[in-house]
């Protein structure tokens, strides 16, 4: 892509996590570019990530605002998540997630097999990219697959915030969010 990233490489929560790799926001772009728009429309989840980001970047214009948005949810998240890693694996300090492969992070923004049930569309989404809706294939997918990974915790994120942790805490994801990397997402995006 060779998009002059600027903003967007502004470190979260320095030192702990660096900034985003170039290659990670030109994927997320890419990525972004052919999802269904329907995962950047209006709904009525009252847990949607739109609501709990509405102070620091709202109001929102449209839908490329609204993708711009979610690109820098997902640049900062997986920041604090996996250090941009998307094969990331389980948190061994989570003796849930060690117990139950059911609940076992995975990838980038270390999304779990369980979260299915928070909506038809994941279900949907999951067994068009792994062919299945079986945990294993759903974990190996979700760290290879890189648009499997960036769709699914964008529908995730319109139905539910909760399962992140980091999210809920403003001081871990919400504190470095910025106008100017969504400002900078859109320009990639549009051009």
């Amino acid at each position: 892509m060779n998009f002059p990233w600027k903003h967007c490489l502004t470190p979260v929560n320095p030192p702990q996590h660096g900034s985003a790799p170039k290659a990670f926001l030109d994927i997320l772009v890419e990525c972004s570019r052919v999802l269904p728009r329907d995962v950047y429309a209006i709904n009525a989840e009252p847990g949607d990530i739109y609501t709990l980001v509405r102070p620091q970047l709202g109001p929102y214009t449209g839908i490329l605002h609204r993708a711009g948005v979610m690109l820098e949810v997902l640049r900062v998240v997986a920041g604090f998540e996996s250090d941009w890693d998307w094969s990331e694996g389980v948190d061994i300090t989570n003796s849930r997630s060690v117990a139950d492969k059911r609940g076992e992070e995975t990838g980038a923004w270390q999304v779990s097999w369980d979260s299915l049930s928070f909506g038809d569309d994941l279900k949907e989404c999951a067994r068009r990219y792994t062919g299945s809706l079986n945990v294993d294939p759903f974990i190996a997918q979700m760290k290879t697959d890189r648009m499997f990974a960036v769709e699914y915790v964008t529908r995730l994120l319109r139905h539910k915030t909760r399962w992140a942790g980091t999210l809920n805490r403003f001081e871990q994801t919400r504190a470095w969010l910025s106008r100017e990397s969504v400002a900078e997402f859109m320009q990639a995006l549009a051009s």
